[in-house]
């Protein structure tokens, strides 16, 4: 470093969790506040990765020389407080959100059949799924009790999945063809026009993932469409997802619920042309924009400024 401009304090983001050593030193260098964003969880990721005692004494140095620890959700910043009591005081959540320059305008949707959409990707390949696995089996299973109770579901229901799925051949066993479409992946365009063409938007969150709050539902609460979400019970995401209104949950293995859920947005898309929950709640709807979120950071950073910085 040949020149050293005005820098008040060095911002890194993980994963990788390298970045946060790179920080480290170049906050040390320019004797600086450094603070690290977390969005997802470094040794107490569910998959287990870095769940080692390199990582963890990694990580505990790099929290014990940050200011701040940014985390996406209030469980992993519950979780990291019980894990360091020492360092609860710095931890911080700003949730992730959505960018509202990059949606498309609100469509009034008309489809004829019922349109349940998700995007995303499974990795569930067993079948029944490992309760880590993010996957689509008891959707599936649901599909297939109700095309029991009604042979021509295919004139009333279509699930679209865009993105990268293992599912394919369960549904050839289910016989299911006529109802489920496979996309494959999608430019970032195409999938927020298929958000915000459904009747409904599908969410999935496996039991094992429970502290996990994806980013996709904030994409999802963006367009202002139903959801129906796939998820275990007394989580975040379900407190979220009550405060944004129009959403119901079913759990993640429950296909009798998730049939149920399906049988009534079918009677309303047959009735009135159109579904819905319950009222969007608009404020909140802003609240998780990339604009809420730029200003919580704003705040954070001009008080980190004034901590004491790392020893050059």
């Amino acid at each position: 470093m040949q020149t050293r401009p005005h820098v008040r304090a060095v911002v890194a983001t993980g994963y990788p969790w390298s970045a946060f050593l790179l920080a480290e030193e170049i906050a040390r260098a320019y004797g600086v506040p450094l603070i690290c964003d977390l969005r997802d969880a470094w040794t107490l990721n569910p998959a287990r990765v870095w769940n080692t005692g390199r990582h963890r004494r990694r990580e505990r140095r790099i929290f014990q020389k940050s200011s701040r620890v940014v985390l996406a959700t209030r469980s992993m910043r519950d979780e990291y407080a019980a894990l360091y009591p020492e360092l609860a005081d710095r931890f911080e959540v700003i949730r992730n959100g959505y960018d509202p320059d990059v949606r498309p305008p609100p469509l009034l949707v008309a489809n004829p059949r019922l349109r349940l959409v998700y995007t995303g990707t499974f990795n569930g390949h067993d079948a029944p799924p490992a309760d880590s696995a993010q996957s689509p089996y008891y959707l599936l299973l649901a599909l297939r009790q109700l095309l029991a109770e009604r042979p021509r579901l295919a004139e009333e229901l279509e699930v679209v999945f865009a993105g990268k799925t293992t599912a394919r051949e369960l549904v050839r066993e289910l016989g299911l063809e006529g109802i489920v479409t496979f996309l494959g992946h999608r430019p970032q365009d195409e999938t927020l026009a298929l958000q915000s063409g459904a009747d409904a938007l599908l969410l999935f969150v496996a039991p094992a993932n429970r502290h996990v709050l994806t980013g996709k539902v904030f994409e999802y609460v963006a367009t202002g469409r139903p959801i129906l979400a796939m998820i275990p019970a007394g989580t975040e995401l379900e407190e979220l997802l009550g405060e944004y209104g129009n959403a119901a949950r079913a759990e993640s293995r429950d296909a009798e619920g998730i049939a149920g859920i399906i049988r009534e947005l079918l009677e309303q898309h047959r009735t009135e042309g159109s579904v819905r929950f319950g009222d969007v709640n608009e404020l909140f709807v802003q609240s998780v924009s990339r604009s809420g979120q730029a200003a919580q950071l704003a705040r954070l950073l001009e008080d980190a400024c004034h901590d004491e910085p790392l020893p050059v």
